[in-house]
């Protein structure tokens, strides 16, 4: 009887390097086919091509979460809630299926209402997740006619979601069990594991909503709602239309050795109107940061002659200015302990590649030109709030208590209240013991809580600490909690004043 072979230790430590090659190949495919000449494909290819786009960045995206999850970190999860456009994406999901569709001789239709949010809240991954799996079942049993997707809003503000197809429908054996995992009867006339439903029901359940299935005179219909109370988006800092002249003149030296990535962010760079000094291996980078001034320097990890890390540290310890310039790391190396050991040696920042938003690129650039050596740029433009700074944006508070009703006023901030001096209590211990999966579930909390009174500098600086502790960014995790704190202190003080003197509730 031969022996089970067993997974060593050699093997699991094995998984988080491959996972590593494949974001770096994965970059190169994104950054490859950013570079293609759109204007001179047929109307046939440019859709293949877009369509490959948008599932490449999905990719990167899943990608990023498997690569937490071999490090022991649960990121299946909707919990990462941001508010993003939601047209570019509803966009996105009609490119990556219309040629899908086109490919089986089917049809792939979106309708969406006219009343549709120009921003919502919510995890992308794990909706566009939901979406591409509803999509694809219906896809793959639709033989003949039309997949459709219904996107609007009930009247209380829900978002709906509902996917038709004109197949067979669901079998009774397949209802019973429809969203249990691998729950597809074993007679299925098609191939298939039925995780699909499984996943799409787990998500949606994370995001307080509820999914539904039924069948129609012709084909099967999926629907599912999301609660307004978790994505509506009360306020957000909207970012720059149109980017600035910062960095125009800004000399960078820019370090990295794939020749497409080192294409693609020359392009970036010099389109800031930056001054390029472009070098591909670390024995280069440290010598022109050793003999030259640069206003910044762009590296990556992973280069020939001398790491990127060691580069860092060889920097840091030359004599007079040159010791303190800006280092901006864009790597796939992206491991929690990387991180910190890239933190550790002297980096500003990182930047995951592939770069997937350029206005977030520049404005990365921008602060982290700007920081000291060694400050967190993640949190460098959130100051500690002085005490005759108001916390509260009042065009955001006033539309609480109109929606709310000024008589409910004083138990809604009550209940404000309790809840922000819970979350500053948890994340104090958790901070302490760096828990990064506790910290996530309270800033998961306090963004929203932020967000509905108005607190709109605590949200930001709650959704990076999110972000940090989702990255196992301990540097970050500590600089940003600081801050949080200080925020948090000075909002549930202002709270208290406005519940004295505007509603009659004593401190």
């Amino acid at each position: 009887m031969a022996k089970s072979k067993k997974v060593g230790t050699h093997e699991m430590a094995a998984q988080p390097l491959i996972t590593h090659d494949l974001q770096s190949a994965l970059a190169d495919v994104i950054n490859g086919l950013e570079l293609v000449d759109k204007a001179s494909l047929s109307p046939d290819a440019l859709m293949h091509v877009e369509r490959a786009i948008a599932s490449s960045h999905t990719l990167a995206d899943l990608m990023d979460r498997l690569s937490n999850s071999l490090m022991g970190h649960d990121t299946d999860l909707a919990t990462e809630n941001r508010a993003f456009q939601f047209a570019p994406f509803i966009a996105n999901i009609e490119r990556r299926w219309t040629s899908r569709a086109k490919a089986k001789s089917v049809g792939f239709k979106i309708s969406i209402s006219d009343d549709l949010p120009e921003k919502i809240g919510l995890d992308r991954t794990s909706l566009d997740r939901i979406l591409s799996n509803l999509i694809e079942n219906g896809l793959k049993f639709c033989d003949d006619g039309d997949v459709l997707l219904d996107i609007g809003l009930s009247h209380d503000n829900d978002l709906l979601f509902v996917v038709r197809d004109q197949g067979p429908g669901f079998s009774k054996d397949a209802i019973k069990s429809l969203f249990e995992y691998k729950g597809r009867p074993e007679n299925s006339p098609k191939k298939g594991s039925g995780l699909g439903l499984h996943i799409a029901k787990r998500l949606v359940n994370q995001m307080d909503g509820k999914i539904e299935v039924f069948n129609q005179q012709i084909g099967a219909l999926v629907s599912f709602e999301i609660p307004a109370s978790s994505w509506f988006v009360t306020h957000s800092k909207q970012l720059p239309q149109t980017l600035s002249s910062s960095l125009v003149g800004a000399k960078i030296l820019l370090a990295e050795d794939n020749a497409t990535s080192q294409m693609v962010l020359s392009k970036m760079l010099e389109g800031f109107g930056a001054i390029l000094t472009v070098v591909d291996n670390g024995i280069d980078a440290l010598a022109a940061l050793s003999e030259h001034a640069f206003d910044l320097a762009v590296l990556d990890i992973e280069m020939p002659g001398i790491l990127g890390t060691d580069v860092i540290m060889k920097v840091r310890k030359l004599d007079g200015v040159k010791a303190d310039i800006p280092i901006l790391v864009v790597s796939a190396y992206v491991m929690p302990g990387d991180r910190e050991k890239t933190m550790l040696a002297g980096a500003d920042h990182i930047v995951t590649k592939p770069i997937r938003d350029m206005i977030k690129f520049k404005l990365t650039l921008e602060e982290t030109i700007t920081g000291r050596r060694g400050q967190n740029t993640l949190g460098a433009t959130y100051q500690k709030a002085p005490t005759d700074t108001k916390m509260i944006d009042r065009s955001v508070f006033e539309t609480l208590v109109s929606a709310v009703g000024r008589d409910n006023m004083t138990e809604l901030i009550a209940k404000i209240q309790n809840d922000l001096k819970s979350v500053q209590t948890a994340m104090t211990d958790f901070i302490a013991k760096l828990a990064t999966e506790g910290i996530r579930a309270q800033t998961h909390i306090l963004v929203s809580v932020a967000g509905a009174v108005g607190a709109l500098n605590l949200q930001a600086t709650a959704e990076k600490l999110n972000h940090a502790a989702n990255q196992n960014q301990h540097p970050e995790m500590k600089s940003l909690y600081v801050i949080c704190d200080n925020q948090l202190t000075h909002l549930r003080a202002e709270l208290a004043t406005l519940a004295e003197t505007e509603f009659g509730t004593p401190k």
